[in-house]
C-alpha cells in the first residue's frame, strides 16, 4: 500500500493504473477515504464547536452530528465523483469501469489527508497565512492526481482529463452539497 501512494504522490502514471487494475486495491482505497472522512469530519467538528460556542450557543451534539453529516457526504462524494469520472470519460471516447475510477480516485484521497492534517496543525497552531498556502498547494496537487489517474485509467489524453477532472468536480460538489442539505434537512439541523 506504501508503494501505492508513493506513486499516487509522485504521480508515476504506471502506479496509478497498477492501482485501477488491481481489484484488490479496492479496500486500500476505502481506508483512505475512510481517513479522509474522519479527518475532514474532525476539523469539521472542531470549527463548528468553535463557532457555536463562540456566539454563546455552546452545541457539542450539534457539531458532532455536523461532523457525522461531514463523513456520510464525504464518501458519497467519492462515489459520485467515480461515476461522473466514467461517464464524463466516456463522451470522450474513454474506457473504465466505475470500480477502477473508485480505486484510483480513493488513492488520490491522500492529497486530501496531507491536506487536513495541515488544517489541524492550522487549527491548533494558528499559523494561517501559511496553512492556507499549503492547502492551496496540495488541493492543486489532487487535481494532478486526478488528471494523471483518468489519462492513465481510461486511456484519453491529459486535456481530455483535465476537462473530465474538472466538469465531474464541479458537478460532484454540486450534487454533494445538495445531498448534504438533504441530510441535513431530513434531521432537521440547521446548516453552521
Amino acid at each position: 500500500m506504501f508503494s501505492r501512494i508513493l506513486g499516487t504522490l509522485t504521480f508515476r502514471r504506471a502506479k496509478y493504473l497498477e492501482i485501477a487494475k488491481d481489484r484488490t486495491a479496492t479496500g486500500q482505497a476505502i481506508i483512505l477515504v475512510v481517513i479522509s472522512a474522519v479527518l475532514f469530519s474532525l476539523i469539521e467538528i472542531i470549527v463548528f464547536a468553535g463557532e457555536w460556542v463562540g456566539a454563546g450557543r455552546a452545541n457539542i451534539v450539534r457539531a458532532i452530528g455536523w461532523g457525522a453529516v461531514s463523513f456520510v457526504s464525504s464518501f458519497a462524494s467519492w462515489i459520485l465523483t467515480a461515476v461522473l469520472l466514467v461517464l464524463i470519460a466516456g463522451l470522450f471516447k474513454g474506457k473504465t469501469t466505475v470500480g477502477e475510477m473508485l480505486r484510483v480516485t480513493g488513492f488520490v484521497e491522500i492529497f486530501a489527508i496531507l491536506a487536513y492534517v495541515c488544517a489541524l496543525v492550522v487549527a491548533i497552531s494558528g499559523l494561517v497565512s501559511a496553512g492556507e498556502v499549503v492547502f492551496f498547494v496540495i488541493a492543486f496537487l489532487a487535481l494532478g492526481g486526478y488528471i494523471v489517474g483518468v489519462s492513465e485509467t481510461t486511456g484519453i489524453t491529459v486535456g481530455k482529463a483535465l476537462t473530465t477532472a474538472f466538469i465531474a468536480d464541479i458537478a460532484g460538489f454540486f450534487v454533494t452539497v445538495f445531498i448534504t442539505d438533504l441530510i441535513l434537512g431530513v434531521l432537521k439541523m440547521p446548516a453552521p
